[in-house]
């Protein structure tokens, strides 16, 4: 977590130029805030996940807003992450990145040269945008260096990709493969990561959701999902696990269809497939996708240009385009904000296991090996979200009881104040998992043990403070 000097300077950064497709964000008053942060932590205190209450936006009436001045931190939790709804960010939240320096050349344009030399031999995954399989794009391995032979040709050639396919690097691993190179600070906006948290203190598995993406023009990616698909019955998402995502161009330019939490329901045709492609003509014909005629417009587009950061809510679909070469840094993340949401994703992926292996449900261990199949497939079982909340609420309770009193701050993101809020929130998570009516016995006492542990750390830091806000929220 950045302190909150580097958080004021982050902040108080202004930009002259506008942009005229998109409206501006206005602040809220510190009420406003501390209100709506109480009203998220009753909303946790459901009984019944399903009972939740997500506002959905209208698509013919959301205005994406564009932040190029000055923004808080309560600001950004208030009106984009506890209402789940997209923003823009100016190019000058990213502009003293080393990656915007070193991997862009005089024209503005990926720097070639640099990338092949200093990065040259890492083994990145491609896709073809050319070759569909299984409804998503056909991917393999190369170097980075024949990769960026391959985009020198294609560039020779303008762009021509009848002779050629069409290759777009994806999800590669950078910070994993390169840790000691610094290509970006993630904006503080998205610095609560619990996700990205947990997967650097596992040791058991080297992993990460933080990637850098390299395309030509005319490279695209299709409508984004963890498609967890056995025999067609399992439901799809958007981003791993319904997580957020945040996404900036190093270089280059991109335009963005978003689809609100429930406009999915009218892009899946008469087989039950998700749309491939939603630039298709196909979605216009009655046959193929009966319902698509009730979208009241076909997503919400944005366009980003070099610089500009994108952020995409919980639950929002989405197909992305290179309109230039581009390269991007994309992660995806979660926290207390939306942590009810990834819930619910995983207990009802865990629904759509059991059906499907239905079947053997008279085999010893049954059970146990649900959460085998909800790992391979959704990428997270009820073990590891339990694991992720242990790995905050420990980091957070030993945060505050550092401090010997938790005083009031201008704003949510002063150090001990967020790791307070952390440890709050993961004590109502577990209180989720633990009202789930599958959950073993050794998962239930685990579980129970951590509550209780950071109940303690919350009882005596009630006790010690004299913060108005810690005990609204307690």
């Amino acid at each position: 977590m950045e302190s909150s000097r580097e958080s004021s300077d982050d902040m108080n950064r202004t930009n002259s130029n506008s942009n005229t497709t998109c409206s501006k964000t206005k602040s809220i008053s510190f009420d406003v805030f501390e209100n709506c942060l109480a009203k998220l932590i009753n909303f946790y205190c459901y009984d019944d996940c399903k009972s939740y209450i997500v506002v959905q936006p209208n698509a013919s009436e959301l205005d994406v807003k564009y932040i190029d001045n000055q923004i808080s931190y309560q600001d950004f939790v208030v009106q984009f992450l506890i209402p789940n709804l997209p923003c823009k960010f100016a190019s000058h939240f990213t502009e003293s990145w080393r990656s915007r320096k070193e991997w862009v050349n005089s024209e503005m344009k990926p720097n070639f040269s640099f990338l092949k030399e200093h990065f040259g031999m890492a083994t990145v995954p491609v896709a073809d945008c050319s070759q569909k399989v299984y409804n998503s794009q056909h991917k393999q391995e190369m170097y980075l260096k024949s990769y960026i032979n391959y985009l020198e040709t294609v560039k020779e050639n303008d762009w021509d990709f009848t002779s050629k396919p069409c290759l777009y690097l994806k999800d590669w691993h950078f910070v994993r493969d390169f840790p000691g190179y610094s290509a970006y600070t993630t904006p503080i906006f998205f610095t609560s990561d619990w996700l990205n948290e947990y997967w650097k203190k596992r040791t058991d598995e080297c992993d990460d959701y933080q990637f850098v993406y390299l395309g030509p023009k005319g490279s695209w990616y299709t409508m984004e999902m963890l498609s967890i698909n056995l025999d067609s019955l399992f439901s799809f998402e958007c981003d791993v696990f319904g997580s957020y995502s945040w996404s900036a161009n190093v270089c280059g330019k991109k335009k963005w269809l978003l689809f609100p939490p429930g406009d999915e329901e009218n892009l899946v045709d008469w087989k039950g497939e998700m749309a491939y492609d939603i630039s298709s003509p196909l979605l216009k014909d009655k046959n193929c996708y009966p319902k698509a005629s009730k979208l009241q417009r076909i997503g919400i587009e944005i366009i980003q240009e070099a610089g500009e950061v994108v952020f995409v809510p919980s639950g929002w679909f989405h197909q992305v385009w290179n309109l230039e070469d581009t390269i991007s840094i994309n992660h995806n993340w979660m926290n207390g904000f939306n942590l009810h949401l990834i819930w619910k994703n995983l207990f009802q992926a865990l629904n759509s296991v059991e059906k499907e292996i239905s079947d053997c449900k008279d085999m010893e261990g049954w059970s146990d090996h649900c959460q085998v199949v909800l790992k391979a497939h959704h990428g997270m079982n009820f073990k590891e979200f339990v694991e992720m909340l242990d790995c905050v609420g420990q980091r957070a309770a030993a945060d505050v009881e550092n401090f010997s009193q938790i005083k009031e701050a201008p704003s949510l993101h002063h150090y001990p104040w967020h790791s307070v809020l952390d440890l709050v929130l993961v004590v109502q998570g577990l209180k989720l998992v633990l009202k789930h009516p599958k959950i073993s016995s050794d998962l239930f006492r685990t579980t129970s043990e951590l509550l209780l542990q950071l109940q303690s750390t919350i009882q005596k830091v009630e006790h010690e403070s004299s913060s108005k806000l810690l005990k609204k929220l307690i």
